[in-house]
């Protein structure tokens, strides 16, 4: 049995070490970098009144007038992929029997053109509106020396929507998490060419058109007067392509932690545009219960802020906890497109303890814990990085209960095997080899790992990645993996035991 004047430095050491083990491995979060797919069906209406057949550029026949006006409704598909920071169109996009004119000289400026959404009618002077990054392949039939469209292949990362005016770039709009996009995709009214017959007495001026495959024709609105003959259609959408980016996860940091209190915020990692709507959730860890066990821990509750489960603050102090206790702490983004869009925050695990030793420990190793999300994530955020950095130097440097004099009583720690698995969570091989990687708490330096599986024994090794070798008989295996805080002598020092089962199959 410990002595009593062994207890509290154990208790520093097992609680860093879970700490240090949260740095190393941030717990999972499935809906960190979500890609929320979103289709959108979109609604053409096409409408004609009148004919050319067969088509003459030159306009050397004249226009056949239908005896009413004709139209229809084409549906197409865009499949959406919305991402934090921007949107893909990557699907192909058919037109049925209806394929619309354009001039192969403008096809570099797009055929679709950008529509916003609050006055159709009056963004049709934008003209050669963009969806930046969006790249479009045309795949063109021809009729009558007139280039057609059948279909258009999407693809590209768009972040902005812009318009050019004069030599500048007007912005609509950047893509940011947590928003929602709106825009229409039609064709512009603009002229498609031109051409004469006797220059100076009678012009036609050919705005746009269809080809109708089903029939041969080549349709649109036709106008007459004196000296022209105007001749257009317009693909015109009739709803609009809605999607939603998703919330960005921010990272949790805890400080100020006392024995019933702690200062928690959620600014770190978080790019959610101001506004955003958090909920700040606990766990408390039942007595004596197992952290690893998702059954020792009461289900999760919410801690008000101001009186509301609801807050758009990004920082609070609350006063919901009890001395020598361990909570779980998340927060969860309220998307504005519903709660089945919400996202989490990994969780962050603490202790109330009485101990400053303890709770110092914990602030430095969650605050790292950010700064790593922060490298993973590949968000710029070097403010924050920096701060969480300074942070824990100052922590390892204190000369009272920094973690650099704890260091001699950290490389004596009794390991804990927090979990075993394949590094792309397999449970079955195929062939003669498994990949095992054992996540321990302790001090890395000092941890030694052993694997053995039938015949194969890895020895001791500093590695926490092992691969078993010489599978040859099919069946159930199970893996014997030991973790010893002894570097040099692993047999003599305190040796952590689990087994892992796979299956060993053939094809």
């Amino acid at each position: 049995m410990l002595s009593k004047y062994y207890f509290k430095p154990l208790l520093i050491i097992l609680t860093l070490g879970l700490m240090l083990s949260l740095v190393n491995n941030a717990e999972a979060n499935d809906t960190r970098n979500r890609v929320l797919e979103q289709p959108n069906t979109i609604t053409y209406r096409i409408t004609w009144d009148a004919e050319l057949d067969p088509w003459d550029s030159k306009a050397t026949k004249d226009v056949k007038f239908l005896s009413a006006t004709n139209s229809n409704n084409t549906n197409l598909i865009f499949n959406i992929k919305a991402y934090k920071n921007g949107f893909e169109i990557t699907n192909t996009v058919s037109f049925a029997d209806f394929y619309p004119m354009v001039d192969e000289s403008r096809l570099s400026s797009g055929y679709f053109n950008l529509f916003v959404p609050d006055n159709l009618a009056r963004s049709t002077w934008m003209g050669e509106s963009d969806l930046k990054g969006i790249i479009p392949k045309y795949n063109l039939i021809y009729a009558g020396g007139k280039a057609f469209v059948k279909s258009i292949d999407f693809n590209g990362f768009c972040n902005r929507a812009s318009y050019p005016y004069w030599d500048t770039e007007r912005v609509i709009w950047n893509v940011v998490p947590n928003s929602k996009y709106e825009f229409y995709l039609g064709s512009y009214v603009g002229n498609m060419g031109a051409s004469s017959l006797d220059a100076g007495k009678n012009y036609t001026y050919i705005f746009s058109a269809f080809y109708r495959q089903s029939n041969g024709k080549i349709i649109g609105h036709a106008y007459k007067e004196d000296n022209y003959n105007y001749y257009s259609s317009l693909l015109r959408p009739t709803n609009k392509i809605t999607f939603y980016t998703p919330a960005d996860d921010p990272s949790i940091v805890i400080t100020n932690i006392t024995t019933d209190t702690a200062t928690i915020s959620w600014n770190t990692n978080n790019t959610n545009p101001e506004g955003t709507s958090y909920t700040l959730q606990y766990q408390k860890l039942k007595e004596n219960g197992d952290p690893k066990v998702e059954a020792d821990w009461y289900p999760w509750a919410i801690i008000p802020i101001d009186g509301e489960n609801t807050t758009t603050k990004l920082t609070t102090t609350a006063s919901v906890f009890e001395s020598d206790n361990t909570y779980r702490l998340r927060v969860q983004v309220n998307h504005i497109g519903g709660p089945q869009y919400n996202v989490y925050s990994d969780y962050v695990i603490f202790s109330t303890s009485a101990d400053p030793a303890v709770r110092a420990a914990q602030e430095a190793a969650i605050a790292a814990q950010a700064a790593k999300k922060a490298a993973e994530d590949s968000v710029q955020y070097s403010l924050d990085a920096k701060t969480s950095a300074d942070f824990v130097k100052s922590e390892i440097e204190h000369p009272e209960y920094g973690l650099q004099a704890l260091a001699s009583q950290i490389k004596n720690a009794t390991p804990f095997i927090q979990r075993i698995s394949h590094p792309r969570e397999a449970t079955i091989t195929f062939g003669n080899s498994f990949d095992l990687v054992i996540n321990a708490t302790g001090t890395p330096a000092y941890m030694r790992y052993r694997v053995i599986c039938e015949d194969f024994d890895s020895g001791w090794v500093p590695e926490d990645n092992i691969t078993i070798t010489g599978l040859h008989q099919e069946g159930l295996k199970k893996a014997l993996v030991m973790v010893s805080n002894n570097p040099n002598n692993p047999e003599d020092g305190v040796i952590a035991k689990d087994e892992f089962k796979f299956f060993k199959a053939s094809f």
